[in-house]
């Protein structure tokens, strides 16, 4: 199974569970994040407030309900420690997003709803798609789910390895 993705925005999604990454650090101050932040004001006060009360863990979900669209969710994936502009550095945990797919993938089971992601990981945190999106394909085996790409954009292809 490969994820097609579906031209569009990911804030379109009305019913279900929309996953986003997140750092760490307590900012949603850019790409995907700021546009939850701006959208969903509540996603963004929920994961300043798990970060001010106890800090974040890579791995962790910050669940948010959406009280003006009740079925949807948002899921706070926190799937890399700190963040940057730095091209050089890979900023996406891949372990923690294989294990913050892996409890989404349980829920969306368990409750039957379809689950809303980005290429989460593959734009400002440097990951490979090629590593994310088999880990994404085998968490949410069985569950519908719409991978979400803004118009016009190339899906992202494995990275060279730099010469030495």
């Amino acid at each position: 199974m490969a994820l097609t993705p579906r031209e569009g925005s990911l804030l379109d999604a009305r019913e279900g569970l929309i996953v986003h990454g997140c750092n760490a650090q307590g900012v949603m101050g850019s790409g995907v994040a700021a546009a939850i932040r701006e959208a969903y004001p509540q996603a963004y006060a929920d994961y300043r407030r798990a970060f001010e009360e106890k800090g974040l863990k890579v791995g962790q979900i910050v669940w948010t309900t959406v009280s003006h669209a009740p079925k949807l969710a948002i899921a706070n994936a926190i799937t890399q420690e700190y963040y940057g502009r730095d091209k050089g550095r890979v900023y996406v945990d891949y372990d923690a997003l294989r294990r913050v797919f892996g409890r989404i993938g349980e829920v969306a089971r368990q409750h039957a709803i379809p689950v809303h992601f980005p290429m989460i990981g593959a734009g400002l945190a440097n990951g490979d798609w090629a590593v994310i999106a088999p880990i994404i394909e085998t968490a949410l085996a069985g569950v519908d789910h719409t991978f979400w790409i803004p118009p016009g954009t190339p899906l992202p292809t494995a990275r060279r390895p730099r010469p030495r």
